[in-house]
This record gives structure tokens, C-alpha cells and sequence, in this order.
């Protein structure tokens, strides 16, 4: 008889050794992450076969350094910690089990140099609500994009030092985020952080010297959001300030800026240069803060492709603009400007963003967090919990 696929190995083993309440089983071997989830109609699984290597206590996977007990630690030297169970290897000769505090390891040895050793691990139930959002708009996509989407969606999530939710796919091609605590400030942060696919530009902001044309322009009727050109082309428009955010702003008279009426409030809005750079959080490798007093400062480091674009964004500007003149580089998070740093000298691939003195730790965490985990490739809407409760009868839902 032929032996089993390892993959329905690893599935029958890990189902054996199983809590009754478990979500979600996820093992973590040489080769692979396998991920199986447990949903209505079964047991469906997910294969990544990013390439990950494990170096004294950090691990290096898809460029991305990170600690090893964020994507799981092989054992070295194995030994029997007074549990196993052999009849569940008897498909795999060579083979042994044995329990590591919360996951179990089996270690496969086929006469190769080094033996084989998957960790498996049990994901339960989350304890917080669940929270459904669809594409918006709704649009048919294959089983490769879909899984796309999911982890996309659970980097955005939880790559930061604190993991929110479990992120997969519902019925009526929608997307279950179970949150793993209940409390309302979680909620609240997913809600921000799915809000757009797109959350992060870097723009020059208009300056009062070198752009009188387009201010000219923009200042012509203030109920417009842009300016374009008589052909159409957008060349700026105005963002609103982060709120919280004005203080980095507060004494820069060379910034254009307007006030708004929205809703209740007053808003300040900044105008914003148009240009073919378009350099986007798509092309950052990585960023960190760090800590400065009672704020943090930011840290990022761009791919090649983007360093080139930002090179050429900030030469530009810096090239055209009179010596005792410095350009404002606005960061655009959701559409707002969060902070504007003047550009001293060209930047192309590490950028550190000071001037962050008005930005609590917690929502320079909550960018360095958006930054890292990239753009997600649909835009999403909540959609709104259905009420509880038994529905109305006819009287009560009757017209005064």
C-alpha cells in the first residue's frame, strides 16, 4: 500500500490531537504553512510556500524580518516529553510526536542530513464579535484572488506587536473578521484600518512662493476639491488635516491651507501637488518607530523601485526651488495629512519622518502597522449588523 500524502498526514494528526473548540489549525513546516479552517460545510485548506529561514531569534520571510515566535520555532533536538502517540505514525515510518508546551511537533525522518519537523498549532474560537465586510463594489474573483485578499487583510490586521482578528471567507462571498478580544477600541481600530485600500501617499504640498498659478487657480471657487487643467488633468488638491494633526503644521506660513465647514467643525485643508511620481505605501519594505519622549518618530525604508520615484520626486523639487527654500513632504494617511517634514536634501530609499511631536505612540503604531503590511487589493465596506431580537409585528411597525 502506498503511504499517504504528508499533507493528509499532518491533517490526521493534527485532527486527533485536536480541542473540541478548535477554530483553526495551522502547522508550520520546512516546506510550507499549511492552514486548515473550520467552516459550515468543512475543513478547507490554504498552502503558503513563502520562502522562510529562521536565524538565531528572527525570521526573514518575503523580505520582512520579524521574532521567531511570531511565525513559529522549530525544535531542535526533539525528545519525548512523556506523550506521544505512536499509533497515530504508523503511516510514517521514522517518525515522532511530542508536546511543546501548546503545540505538538512531529518530526519526520527520511535519511536526509537533517529530519523534517512540522509545528502544529490550535487556533480556537475568538472570544470578540464577529465583523462581516464585502468588496465594494461586489465584483466575481478566482480562488487565487480571494486568497490574495485574505492575506492581505490579516497582515493589515496583525502584523503589529498585537494580533485582532481571524480573517476568512464567508458565505455570500463575504469576509469574516472574528475579533479575538471584545472589546469597542479593537473594533473600532479595524474599522480605520480596512477603511481604504490605499492609505498612504507621499506628496509635495503646494508652497506660497514657487506655486502661485495653482493656488491662484485653486482659491477661484472654494467649493472645489481640485484644480485641473483645461484638458481635465488634476494638477492639485486640497486634503484635510489629521485631526490632532495641526500642531505639525501650526507655524509653517508656507503652507497653503484653507478652512472648511464639515458637519459641526471647522477643518483645515492643505493643497496638495498633483504629480506622475505616485509614490504610495505599495513600495515600502519596511518601517518603525521610534521612540521619541513622549512620541515617536518614524523610520521607513523603500524598495528600489520606490526609492528611484522618491529620488526623483524630492531632486526635483529640491532642484527648482531657491537656495534658502525647502519644500514641505507631505504624508497623506486615508486621504489626511498627518505630517509635513521640509525636505532638506533629495531622499530616495530610508526616509525618517521627526516632527511627529503632535502624534501619540499609539497612531504612529497604527501607521508604522499600515505601512508594513501594504495595500489591500479591493476597498471594503462594513456591513451593518442585522438587530437582534424578534421581528415587529404588523402594529408595530404601522405608521403613526
Amino acid at each position: 500500500m502506498s503511504p499517504f500524502p504528508l499533507e493528509a498526514v499532518l491533517f490526521w494528526i493534527a485532527i486527533t490531537l485536536a480541542p473540541p473548540d478548535t477554530s483553526q489549525i495551522v502547522v508550520k513546516g520546512p516546506d510550507a504553512t499549511r492552514a486548515w479552517t473550520k467552516q459550515a460545510s468543512g475543513w478547507s485548506v490554504s498552502t503558503d510556500r513563502s520562502a522562510w529561514v529562521a536565524e538565531g531569534n528572527t525570521v526573514t520571510t518575503s523580505g520582512t524580518e520579524k521574532n521567531v515566535e511570531d511565525v513559529g520555532r522549530f525544535v531542535e533536538g526533539v525528545k519525548d516529553h512523556g506523550w506521544n502517540k505512536p499509533e497515530a505514525l504508523k503511516l510514517q515510518p521514522g517518525a515522532s510526536l511530542a508536546k511543546e508546551g501548546e503545540t505538538f511537533v512531529y518530526t519526520l525522518d527520511e535519511g536526509t542530513a537533517a529530519a523534517k519537523r512540522y509545528v502544529i498549532r490550535f487556533r480556537r474560537d475568538p472570544a470578540g464579535p464577529v465583523m462581516i465586510y464585502e468588496q465594494d463594489p461586489p465584483r466575481e474573483m478566482s480562488a487565487s484572488a480571494w486568497d490574495d485578499l485574505l492575506k492581505a487583510i490579516d497582515r493589515r490586521l496583525n502584523s503589529g506587536s498585537q494580533k485582532l482578528a481571524r480573517v476568512r471567507k464567508g458565505d455570500h462571498e463575504r469576509i469574516e473578521v472574528a475579533l479575538l478580544r471584545g472589546n469597542e477600541a479593537d473594533q473600532q481600530r479595524v474599522d480605520r484600518l480596512l477603511a481604504q485600500p490605499d492609505t498612504v501617499e507621499f506628496r509635495v504640498l503646494a508652497s506660497n512662493h514657487q506655486d502661485k498659478a495653482v493656488i491662484e487657480q485653486a482659491r477661484k471657487d472654494p467649493s472645489k476639491a481640485e484644480v485641473l487643467d483645461p484638458a481635465g488633468k488634476k494638477l492639485a488638491w486640497w486634503a484635510p488635516v489629521m485631526a490632532g494633526a495641526d500642531k505639525n503644521i501650526a507655524n509653517d506660513s508656507d503652507i497653503v491651507r484653507r478652512t472648511k465647514e464639515k458637519g459641526d467643525r471647522d477643518i483645515t485643508e492643505v493643497l496638495v501637488v498633483a504629480d506622475s511620481c505616485n509614490v504610495t505605501g505599495a513600495y515600502v519594505m519596511q518601517a518603525k518607530a521610534e521612540a521619541n519622549g513622549e512620541y515617536a518618530d518614524i523610520n521607513i525604508t523603500f524598495n528600489d523601485a520606490g526609492g528611484k520615484l522618491l529620488a526623483k520626486l524630492t531632486g526635483d523639487h529640491i532642484s527648482a526651488a531657491p537656495a534658502d527654500f525647502r519644500y514641505g513632504m507631505g504624508v497623506i494617511l486615508n486621504g489626511e495629512l498627518c505630517t509635513a517634514p521640509r525636505l532638506q536634501a533629495p531622499i530616495s530609499n530610508d526616509v525618517r519622518i521627526t516632527g511627529t511631536g503632535s502624534f501619540p505612540k499609539d497612531q504612529v503604531s497604527e501607521l508604522v502597522d499600515i505601512l508594513n503590511s501594504g495595500s489591500l487589493p479591493s476597498r471594503l465596506r462594513l456591513v451593518p449588523a442585522v438587530p437582534k431580537g424578534p421581528p415587529k409585528t404588523p402594529a408595530e411597525t404601522k405608521d403613526p
